[in-house]
This record gives C-alpha cells, sequence and structure tokens, in this order.
C-alpha cells in the first residue's frame, strides 16, 4: 500500500500502452538514472513499471547509478579503510535523490526516533583521519603519481564544501545521515523498494551486432571481451564491485562506466 500511495503521489501511470514495435523490440537504458533530479523516485520506479511488462530490458551501469552504490557500501558495508572517501566523493549530485527519499520516506515518520548529533554524523560521513596514508598505499600501483594527486584533490575539495552543500539543498548532516540509511535499505537490501536496480544492472550488453555500454571500451577490455565473452565481463564487474571498491573503480573495468 505505502508503495502503490508513492506511485500516485508521483504520478506514475497504472501501466504502459505498448506499440507491435515495442513488444518486439530490445528497451536498453544507457545508464545515469540517478543524480539528475528532482524526479530520481519517479523515474526509478517508472523504469520498473517498464520491466515488469517487458523482460526484455536492460539496464547499463552508469558512474552516476554506480557511484550511490559504492557510496553506500563504503558508509555502512565495507570494512576497507581505503574505500572510506566514496561516501563523499558522490558530492553534491547526490542530494537531489537524498532529499527526495528524506522527504518521502523520513519526514513527518513518528518511527524515527533516534536523530545523530551533527557531530557524531560529520565523523561517520567524512573519511577518517588517516584515511589519505590507507588510500596511498592501497592504490599506489593502480594510480599513477599526477592521478593520485588530482584524485586526492578532488577529495578534499568535495570534503570541504559537502556540508555548505547540504545546507543549500535544505537539508543538515543528520538528514543526509538519516536519508543514507533509508538509502540503504532501498537499495542494497534484498527486500528494498528498489534492490532490483543494482541487482539488475549490467556493465555491457551486446545486441545482435551492437555493443551498448555507457563510457565506452578501452583496449584492454577490449581483448577481455574477445577472451571471454561479454558474460564474463558482466561477472567480473559484479565480483569487483562486491570484493573490493578501489580494486573495482581504479581498475580497467570501470573505464566502462
Amino acid at each position: 500500500k505505502d508503495v502503490r500511495r508513492r506511485e500516485v503521489k508521483w504520478g506514475i501511470r497504472e501501466s504502459f500502452i505498448m506499440s507491435k514495435k515495442g513488444k518486439r523490440d530490445c528497451f536498453i537504458i544507457g545508464g545515469d538514472c540517478l543524480d539528475k533530479g528532482p524526479g530520481n523516485l519517479t523515474l526509478l520506479s517508472t523504469l520498473r513499471k517498464l520491466t515488469q511488462l517487458k523482460k526484455n530490458t536492460i539496464v547499463l551501469a552508469g558512474n552516476h547509478d554506480i557511484r550511490l552504490y559504492m557510496g553506500l557500501k563504503s558508509l555502512f558495508n565495507s570494512d576497507n579503510a581505503a574505500s572510506q572517501h566514496f561516501f563523499i566523493r558522490m558530492g553534491a549530485k547526490v542530494l537531489p535523490l537524498f532529499k527526495e527519499v528524506y522527504n518521502n520516506y523520513i519526514r513527518g515518520n513518528k518511527d524515527t526516533t533516534y536523530i545523530p548529533s551533527e557531530d557524531y554524523c560529520r565523523d561517520v560521513l567524512f573519511p577518517s583521519n588517516d584515511w589519505q596514508d590507507q588510500f596511498i598505499q592501497t592504490n599506489q600501483d593502480r594510480l599513477n603519481q599526477e592521478a593520485m594527486k588530482r584524485e586526492l584533490n578532488r577529495i578534499h575539495k568535495k570534503q570541504k564544501n559537502f556540508e555548505r552543500d547540504c545546507l543549500s539543498y535544505g537539508l543538515s548532516l543528520p538528514m543526509v545521515y538519516q536519508a543514507a540509511h533509508k538509502c540503504y535499505s532501498l537499495f542494497m537490501e534484498p527486500e528494498g523498494e528498489f534492490f532490483w536496480f543494482f541487482n539488475s544492472m549490467k556493465l555491457i550488453h551486446r545486441e545482435k551486432s551492437f555493443l551498448f555500454t555507457h563510457a565506452g571500451v578501452d583496449n584492454t577490455i577490449t581483448k577481455t571481451i574477445k577472451k571471454k565473452g561479454i558474460k564474463k565481463v558482466n561477472q567480473l564487474y559484479q565480483k569487483l564491485l562486491k570484493k573490493d571498491l578501489c580494486e573495482f573503480y581504479y581498475g580497467n573495468v570501470a573505464n566502462l562506466l
């Protein structure tokens, strides 16, 4: 009932009218379904309706989509100190989604009894003081000196501006923390309303003579496709994403998105 109520509120149609050609063809969603706002949840729910109606619908991973996955996992489900920055790395682009989640699931919810302090949220959301040393040590063989410097500067800048960016969206750090918690349950837990999104997502798809991916392929990935095939590349993507966020994001596989 709660899901249906939200769908009515978001203006999602009960069904789609599919043409004859639509019934025959394959639908490929090219990625970046998140962060674009302000209707992230409406888009996801509408996309879910489409996937339920038409099984031959492929959702490709985009960098914005995967950054949410990595940000939530690094925050609540990772013991790797070198991955602590992935939540802050999302930066202001994730805030429209968090605001939607807060307004639709948390605001006015009487079950939300615990509201953490600003200091607690800052400690949890931001990388720890020793994060940079851990990050450099873990990724020194993956990133050259220039790339390492560029990535560290990017993280420090996002961290410096994050609270200001939150306030510009009318969000305090406790509100962001609560929204992130809710996002984790919605997207990452099997019973979550949007668990299907990441669970069904592919990195690369081949349809007849066409190869679809969000960003493109480099020489290394081309050789991997030739040697192991599309299915193996998608399996490698899922394995690396669950195994080690740094190994995935700063390796060759992530170049596809």
